[in-house]
């Protein structure tokens, strides 16, 4: 049984919509009032809504104005009925979204028509839904293409630091020993490890990409990857007599492991290199939690940066801030996406010749969510 609503202040006319729809085994709720119309169409479901033009408080468009602001037009067809016909009438009444208009000599001429209207409309309105559902579908669709892309764009970018990176060490031990000198099997060593390294990391991180659509961003202990960017940096720790400390009061965050040791070794590797040649180097690799966020980072005391002329292009892809240092400019770049893929924030205290401070930070509630959501498959694996 159809479920009809009519608003129209005119009994007569009820009456009549009524008995021209006796045989279509319908229910009707009647409103002599814009008011109450708009008053039922937000509490109940309704097949149908039949629309007078003219009532007392409103006129069918401001009624029509009324559940759009309302957000009510997906609710039910809405067929409006006038007096005589008006061409303006009904063009503004279907840019509001009726599915449906006719003039009461109309019907009163075929008594069929109103019947026609009703299911017309009825036919019109599942077409329209159907429609927006689509729409809704291939706007996620596209949603979900523009997220891969943007990372298939990160994973390029990945793929070539981590690559440079050891080859910029390579090419340091090549400096210190001098190009031309035979490698003894100490620096043999080294040389292997850096390049096993960087294979173990790219390996990693595209088996991480191709399951991040099942694992997306999980939980990761920041201690050991730390010790790693530690290790993987001794070389030149050595070498620049950096004292580097650590100070690690959390050690969970909401970031895949490869993500967490390309930003660690980042800004551990810059704090190296943007030493302050009239100083010795200090650098402390930090976690902690405060005012609702978790937050690691790396504090140096080199160089330093002019946030106030460089700010804007710290992130961009290919900047370099000096060229007597070596660096490829894609490295703070990449760690802004792999942060903000995991709904974390990037950020930069520096003062020039005083020295910078990286850190990244997420909210403690992504770590709880991420904490609890663990757990829960935790528990179910258990079960």
């Amino acid at each position: 049984m159809k479920n009809i609503l009519i608003i129209d202040d005119n009994p007569d006319d009820r009456f009549l919509y009524k008995k021209l729809l006796r045989n279509s085994q319908c229910y009707f709720e009647e409103a002599e009032t814009g008011e109450e119309g708009m008053d039922l169409l937000s509490n109940n479901e309704y097949d149908a809504v039949i629309l007078d033009y003219m009532m007392p408080d409103c006129s069918g468009l401001e009624f029509l104005q009324m559940v759009h602001e309302n957000k009510l037009i997906d609710k039910a067809p809405i067929v409006m009925i006038t007096g005589n016909g008006n061409e303006d009438v009904a063009i503004s009444a279907i840019g509001y979204g009726i599915t449906d208009y006719i003039t009461k000599d109309t019907f009163y001429k075929n008594r069929e028509e109103l019947v026609k209207a009703i299911n017309s409309s009825q036919q019109k309105f599942r077409l329209k839904l159907q429609v927006k559902q689509v729409n809704r579908e291939l706007r996620l669709k596209n949603l979900d293409a523009n997220k891969l892309n943007n990372r298939l764009k990160l994973l390029i970018r990945t793929l070539a630091h981590d690559i440079l990176n050891p080859l910029g060490g390579i090419r340091m031990i090549l400096d210190i020993h001098g190009a031309t000198k035979k490698l003894d099997g100490k620096y043999f060593d080294i040389v292997y490890q850096e390049n096993e390294g960087a294979i173990s990391r790219i390996k990693s991180f595209i088996d991480e990409q191709q399951t991040a659509l099942d694992i997306k961003c999980p939980l990761t202990h920041i201690v050991p990857v730390v010790d790693q960017a530690l290790q993987m940096h001794k070389t030149l720790i050595k070498k620049t007599q950096a004292l580097v400390q650590t100070s690690l009061t959390v050690d969970e965050f909401p970031i895949g492991y490869t993500a967490l040791k390309s930003i660690i070794e980042n800004f551990l590797s810059n704090a190296l290199k943007y030493q302050h040649s009239k100083r010795p180097t200090e650098i402390v690799i930090f976690s902690s939690q405060e005012n609702g966020t978790i937050k690691f980072g790396v504090k140096d005391n080199g160089l330093g940066i002019d946030l106030k002329q460089n700010r804007e292009r710290l992130f961009e892809p290919f900047s370099r801030f000096s060229p007597e240092i070596e660096g490829n400019g894609i490295g703070l770049s990449n760690v802004k996406h792999l942060v903000e893929n995991c709904n974390g924030k990037v950020h930069v205290e520096s003062e020039l010749g005083k020295g910078s401070t990286f850190f990244v930070t997420f909210k403690t509630e992504d770590l709880k969510r991420k904490m609890k959501n663990s757990n829960n498959q935790q528990s179910t694996l258990n079960n």
